[in-house]
């Protein structure tokens, strides 16, 4: 029997029967070949680098948690260089599922969006985005006309070559679409992604482990006031 819960704080939460979820699309032989040794006038100046649930943590310390969090794969990351242009770091991800990789994405969607891959936003120098089970982040400390072009065109071909279609979490469509706020969706699975997007405790209260499936949205109530809805689901034999 599915228990549903409702309550009401700033917070609305439905606890459902969890979701299987799909297998990885992209092969790791055909990640490996995203980072060329040149690509339109820049050159990889750094050998590619792979890391992965091991040693993540040998390129990017603690916040190697948020990718954790996840059904992170590997990683495969490389330094672009053309003359005196400011360096640009490309990061590509590989999870396990498309809905992972949408679920990284989802968090912080403060910039443009820009039409290439499912989803892809840029902001200052920075763009990230993802499509199957591939997500990507492109990042140059400062930008530059030059940088800017090289970031869009590269991810833009780099989605291009992605062939495999990905989806977003079904979960998403138990969300009402009224009063929804636009870019305030996230989708996570553990109790340290829930509280980057809304701290609730330090404990986990909401027994969230790798085999729930949750997602949360910011509603508008009226003018001044907004709720937050949360809707998780667990595996059938968790307690909620």
């Amino acid at each position: 029997m599915k228990l549903i819960l409702f309550f009401f704080l700033s917070i609305l939460m439905i606890y459902l029967n969890a979701a299987k979820v799909g297998a990885a699309m992209v092969a790791r032989s055909e990640v490996e070949s995203f980072l060329p040794e040149q690509f339109a006038g820049w050159k990889l100046t750094v050998k590619a680098r792979r890391y992965d649930r091991e040693n993540i943590f040998d390129y990017m310390d603690g916040a190697g948690e948020f990718y954790l969090a996840y059904d992170f794969t590997d990683l495969y990351v490389g330094e672009y260089k053309k003359g005196n242009s400011e360096p640009v770091n490309v990061e590509i991800y590989r999870m396990a599922t498309s809905k992972d990789a949408f679920g990284v994405y989802s968090h912080d969607l403060d910039g443009k969006k820009v039409e290439m891959g499912h989803d892809a936003i840029y902001a200052q120098g920075f763009l990230k985005g993802w499509k199957s089970n591939i997500f990507i982040r492109l990042v140059a400390m400062r930008e530059t006309s030059d940088n800017k072009q090289f970031i869009l065109s590269f991810a833009r071909q780099l989605f291009e070559r992605l062939n495999e279609a990905g989806e977003k979490p079904g979960l998403l469509k138990k969300l009402p679409s009224a009063d929804l706020i636009p870019d305030s969706v996230s989708y996570f699975h553990k109790n340290t992604s829930l509280n980057n997007i809304y701290f609730l405790a330090t404990a986990n209260i909401l027994n969230l482990s790798e085999k729930t499936f949750a997602v949360s949205a910011r509603y508008k109530v009226n003018d001044s006031e907004k709720a937050r809805l949360i809707i998780i689901e667990y595996p059938d034999d968790e307690e909620a």
